[in-house]
């Protein structure tokens, strides 16, 4: 969380000194499709802003350098700015799952500690879908395979939604 409000600290700094004549957004472009790789949540008073959750996958428009203007490809009638330093290239596109596939996750998730329904997982675990995941693929809810085989319910610690960018199909790098 302190290092959330310096970023925003920082950027609101940097928002503050840029010349009257310099506009907001810049070097508009083609959109990027990009990747959130840590949780970011706003101040209240930045109305524009939107939270990130890691492994939220987000179109930007435009950027000056320190704000994307952009929106969750999950709710692409919303368009929000949020901080660049939050966002990176994708190393791969999403991918479709189906209910019952087994994936390893290769990378770590920490479910936002403030909002029910997601599930902490780290690398080498073994998930099983519990759902398809649908377009745009970026959430899939998955149920964590337990290491000496015992059965954990739906809806228990070891279930609920996880990025679909940390999960590789067995046998894929």
């Amino acid at each position: 969380v302190k290092e959330e409000e310096e970023e925003v600290s920082a950027a609101t700094a940097a928002q503050q000194e840029r010349p009257a004549t310099q506009p907001a957004w810049q070097g508009l472009v083609a959109c990027w499709e990009l990747v959130c790789v840590r949780h970011w949540r706003p101040r209240p008073e930045f109305v524009q802003a939107m939270r990130l959750i890691q492994g939220e996958r987000v179109r930007v428009l435009c950027t000056d350098g320190i704000w994307a203007w952009g929106h969750a490809l999950k709710a692409p009638a919303r368009w929000a700015r949020f901080p660049v330093g939050v966002l990176a290239q994708p190393g791969r596109p999403p991918r479709p799952w189906h209910a019952d596939d087994v994936a390893f996750v290769a990378e770590p998730f920490e479910a936002p500690s403030d909002i029910l329904g997601y599930m902490s997982v780290e690398p080498g675990d073994t998930i099983r879908l519990l759902r398809p995941t649908q377009e745009p693929h970026v959430w899939a809810y998955a149920q964590r395979i337990p290491v000496h085989g015992e059965v954990d319910q739906v809806g228990s610690p070891d279930a609920g939604w996880i990025p679909e960018c940390v999960l590789r199909r067995r046998g894929a790098a």
